[in-house]
């Protein structure tokens, strides 16, 4: 008697990521004739896609229809039947899956990371958010993801933000979605931790922002703040750092103190 083998049949189209799609597999001998015997039980193993999914069946005369899930947006996608034990499991063509329609953003700090084709956000953010110097900009980047958190590149609407440093310039901080994504350039200027930052834009926010921390930048400079003036610190220009006038007006001849900082 021939020897058993399992194929796959069909040439593959590109599906969507989240949508159902069915494929068809068959038992046959080593010329790929049906075995219409053979009442095996099977599933799917899916390459390439941790996260994908199907159902389980029994052949019927030699052939099974089985329902399949990727939610890995992909291009090198493939499929075979699970090990069945003295058959030869064939692996399919490789297929494409397409990003869904965004329908979330993710903000990204520098440090953190975007994992696609994952079923929830703590599997989508890896990383942590590390510190950044002041008055050394930083890139935000938002990404336009269906629900798998997949980048969708045909998405371009408004996006922007704001954050809790009072003393940045924000007016830069918008612009539109690009492929899916949007990197905005901030420039930090009030030391501390705790700094946070909220997003506009017409996408649900797929989880919580993270906080990030400004610290002291690169020394460059030095002040002298006289009698009466007063230092500021965290300030985006000389003329907000150091405010007033000499207080009382010196005298020739007299002594007084000048205090001298060194600042980023």
């Amino acid at each position: 008697m021939a020897s058993k083998a399992l194929a796959l049949a069909g040439s593959p189209s590109n599906r969507t990521a989240g949508a159902n799609f069915n494929v068809d597999l068959y038992v046959t001998d080593k010329y790929f004739n049906v075995v219409d015997d053979d009442a095996t039980s099977t599933s799917l193993v899916f390459n390439n896609d941790a996260s994908a999914s199907s159902n389980t069946s029994n052949f019927t005369d030699g052939y099974l229809q089985l329902s399949a899930n990727n939610i890995k947006a992909a291009t090198n996608l493939s499929l075979v039947s699970a090990d069945q034990g003295g058959l030869i499991e064939l692996t399919s063509s490789t297929y494409t899956v397409s990003a869904a329609a965004a329908t979330q953003y993710l903000a990204l700090l520098p440090g953190e990371t975007l994992t696609t084709g994952v079923p929830n956000v703590a599997a989508a953010k890896g990383g942590s958010a590390t510190a950044i110097n002041a008055c050394s900009p930083f890139n935000i980047s938002l990404y336009a993801l269906d629900p798998y958190f997949n980048i969708d590149t045909n998405h371009t609407s408004a996006v922007s933000l704001v954050t809790s440093d009072t003393d940045d310039v924000e007016t830069s901080y918008n612009g539109n979605f690009a492929a899916g994504q949007r990197d905005i350039a901030v420039t930090p200027v009030v030391l501390g931790a705790g700094n946070t930052f909220s997003v506009t834009s017409t996408l649900a926010n797929a989880g919580t922002n993270s906080n990030y921390t400004i610290a002291l930048g690169a020394t460059r400079k030095l002040i002298g703040v006289l009698p009466g003036q007063t230092f500021n610190p965290g300030k985006p220009n000389l003329a907000a750092a150091v405010t007033g006038g000499m207080t009382p007006n010196a005298i020739a001849g007299t002594a007084f103190n000048l205090n001298v900082y060194s600042v980023d």
